[in-house]
Order: structure tokens, then C-alpha cells, then sequence
């Protein structure tokens, strides 16, 4: 089972500036008949809405095969004191060594004796911001400038280390209480500027496709920072020191909304 845990931003507009518009309602399919049954929500209606999400949100997402694999990089089996092991995987999901790669970053309790239910999360600046372990490398993808978060020439340096601790519930807490963790970068996926489309998935499929521009209703940002954290979930449920069946992705923000991307 996949849980979902997303947290909104919300921004203040002038309620007068917003057309008129009417919600379609969501047990009501696009012939105008109502959904009464399970079957025919999930054999119908539900196909209808991701429809419309893919074409008017998140855009389509062209179909593609990945040969999926996972290389161990890294283990730290005394992380957050002795508390947990922490494994950096380098997935990758093309046999060619330009296409874009995730490190993700797993822990996983010691005190375990059977799978461990897991939350994933994205972070905004790298595996080294979630905690001042000098261990773990810093990423060396483009990152958004923001000189006091410590990062100089789209790069993060040691000022960045552990900056993104205050945003995640105290991970020795969690790993007392029983629960893994994995994470990674998702400017891996894609770098998150106007432009950062042409280093990442989204480009890197186009390309492969014998095309020179993204179709008007092409996968956005969104839609490729999704497909990220769906491809990690793959590997999860290869670790067999995870549970797989419990599973909650967390997002904030736009990642909030690429988590229910992925969830969908």
C-alpha cells in the first residue's frame, strides 16, 4: 500500500480576478452517467480523470523502456550514532552513462528484525543537506543560487551540510520507532530552472526519440520529478529489508504535487 502526505502552499489572490468556473463532478463519468459501483470507478471514471490530469496538469508522458539498475556506493552501517545503516544507490535506467542517474540515499534501522514500513522524500538540496555527516558526498548537480543557504555557482558546498534537518521529522526518532527513510535529489531528475528540462529525463528521452523540441502537451517538471520517485519506488521493493506494501511518499510544495503524480 502507498501512502500519500503531502503538505500545500498556499498564496493569497484576489478572489474578484478568478473566472468563472464550474468543479465537474467526480462521480459523474464524461457521458453523463453516475458512478455507483467500485467497478465502475475503477474500470471507468477514475482512467477519465488521469486522463485530464495528463493533459491539463501534469502533460503526457511519452512511453519509453528503462533497463533499471541499481549499484551500491556507499554503506555507513554505525549512521545517526549507531542507530541506523545508511546506504547511497546509484540507480540508473539506461545503458548510457550520459543519461541522468538517482543517488538515492536509504536508512534503514538496526535494531530491524523484520521490513521496515519507509517514508521517501525529495529534498531541495542534495543527500549532504539532510544531516552534517561528512560522509555523505554532496551532490554535484545545478541547484538553485541561494547564497545563505550556502550555495555558490548553482553548487552546494560544506555550509550547505545538514540544512535540511529542521524539515524532516528528528530522523534518530524515526529510527527508533521502526521506520526506514529514503531520499534523493530530485534536481536528479531534472534541474529545476527554465531550462533544466534539456539536462534531465525529459531531454534526455527526447533526444533518444530522434526529436528536436517537446510537444505542446509534452510531461512537465512535475510529471518528470514523478517518474523519479516511481522508479525509486521500484528499487524499494527489490531491498528486502523494506516493506513494500507500507510505503509513504511525502511532499511539500510542488513536490507535493509530484507526489500525487506518482501516487496516481
Amino acid at each position: 500500500m502507498l501512502y500519500l502526505i503531502t503538505v500545500l502552499s498556499f498564496y493569497s489572490f484576489e478572489e474578484a480576478n478568478v473566472g468563472e468556473y464550474t468543479l465537474p463532478d467526480p462521480l459523474i463519468d464524461k457521458k453523463g452517467q453516475k458512478i455507483t459501483k467500485s467497478s465502475a470507478w475503477e474500470g471507468k471514471r477514475r482512467n477519465e480523470i488521469l486522463q485530464d490530469f495528463s493533459e491539463l496538469m501534469y502533460g503526457k508522458m511519452p512511453e519509453f523502456a528503462v533497463n533499471q539498475k541499481a549499484e551500491v556506493i556507499a554503506v555507513r552501517k554505525d549512521a545517526l550514532e549507531g542507530l541506523a545503516t545508511r546506504t547511497i544507490i546509484n540507480l540508473s535506467f539506461f545503458d548510457d552513462p550520459s543519461a541522468p542517474t538517482i543517488k538515492l540515499m536509504v536508512y534503514i534501522p538496526n535494531a530491524a528484525k523484520k521490513p521496515v514500513p519507509m517514508v521517501m522524500k525529495m529534498y531541495w538540496y542534495g543527500n549532504s543537506s539532510l544531516e552534517k555527516d561528512p560522509s555523505i558526498p554532496h551532490s554535484i548537480k545545478w541547484i538553485t543560487p541561494i547564497a545563505e543557504k550556502g550555495i555558490v555557482d548553482n553548487q552546494v558546498t560544506e555550509a550547505t551540510r545538514g540544512i535540511n534537518a529542521y524539515r524532516f521529522p528528528d530522523l534518530k526518532e524515526l529510527m527508533k520507532r521502526g521506520y526506514g527513510l529514503a531520499t534523493f535529489y530530485y534536481g536528479d531528475v531534472e534541474p529545476d530552472h527554465i531550462d533544466g528540462w534539456k539536462d534531465g529525463i525529459r531531454g534526455y528521452v527526447m533526444r533518444s526519440s530522434g526529436k528536436s523540441k517537446l510537444e505542446p502537451n509534452a510531461w512537465g517538471a512535475l510529471g518528470a520529478w514523478a517518474w523519479g520517485m516511481s522508479r525509486a519506488l521500484d528499487y524499494l521493493e527489490t531491498n528486502t529489508a523494506i516493506d513494500a506494501n507500507r510505503v509513504a511518499l511525502i511532499g511539500h510544495s510542488r513536490h507535493e504535487k509530484a507526489v500525487l503524480w506518482a501516487g496516481a
